[in-house]
């Protein structure tokens, strides 16, 4: 009977909704929504969240499933639990690098991995899977 969102800060966890807005940048907010939702998307998601829970976030947004990063979260429930896929894998080096490059060496022991595919929240935003329902 309450909100919660699933997400992967610090580890992969369930968080209050309320807790999840205050904690946001500006507490801007956006919610997206299938645009043809199965009858049990609830559950799937469920289901599909439970193996993830408490793996540690992933620094380095490696495509790998040891370590999660939030976008990459929501990319893999969906995909193996519904076999859709929102949001495209893209090439680190083909993204807006630059201003974090610092942080990417210090993650990656000095080197720069520009052909890293990664799938990014603005990727999620843009399926044409999904439609905006609150902003």
């Amino acid at each position: 009977g309450k909100w919660f969102v699933a997400e992967a800060i610090g580890t992969v966890r369930c968080t209050p909704l309320a807790q999840w807005v205050i904690r946001g940048r500006g507490c801007v907010v956006e919610s997206y929504r299938l645009v043809l939702p199965p009858a049990d998307l609830a559950e799937r998601l469920r289901d599909g969240l439970q193996p993830m829970m408490g793996r540690m976030y992933d620094y380095r947004y490696a495509p790998g499933d040891d370590e999660i990063y939030c976008s990459e979260l929501v990319h893999k429930v969906y995909e193996r639990e519904m076999g859709i896929s929102l949001g495209n894998w893209q090439r680190l080096g083909d993204l807006n690098w630059k201003p974090h490059e610092a942080f990417i060496r210090e993650m990656e022991s000095g080197n720069l991995p520009l052909d890293r595919e990664m799938v990014t929240p603005v990727s999620l935003t843009t399926s044409p899977l999904l439609v905006r329902v609150y902003q």
